[in-house]
């Protein structure tokens, strides 16, 4: 997968724009986000 600047999106980068979406899964989201490398 590529990330809008044609970067490999890593595992910190999906953590972080869990993070970052949060919304209705806030808590489930930042756990996971933190999880996977956080921002």
């Amino acid at each position: 997968m590529k990330d809008k600047n044609g970067k490999e999106i890593s595992t910190k980068s999906i953590g972080c724009a869990l993070i970052m979406l949060g919304g209705f899964f806030l808590f489930i989201a930042l756990v996971l986000g933190v999880f996977l490398g956080g921002c």
